[in-house]
């Protein structure tokens, strides 16, 4: 069975939302004002939230 957790950060006008399945992260980043979407996937779990939430933002800020 596939566990899957989800947890929402709002930061400013962020949204931010992270799921865990098995051994894999997977974080989607959406900007409210622009509507630019951004997703990675990680292979491995990553080691806290906040490198998850790093990864993600890495393609907005370019």
């Amino acid at each position: 069975m596939i566990r899957m957790e989800r947890i929402i950060v709002k930061e400013r006008d962020l949204d931010i939302l992270i799921y865990s399945v098995g051994n894999r992260y997977e974080a989607h980043a959406a900007n409210t004002k622009t509507g630019q979407l951004s997703i990675a996937r990680g292979v491995e779990k990553w080691s806290t939230i906040t490198e998850g939430i790093e990864r993600v933002l890495r393609p907005m800020r370019s």
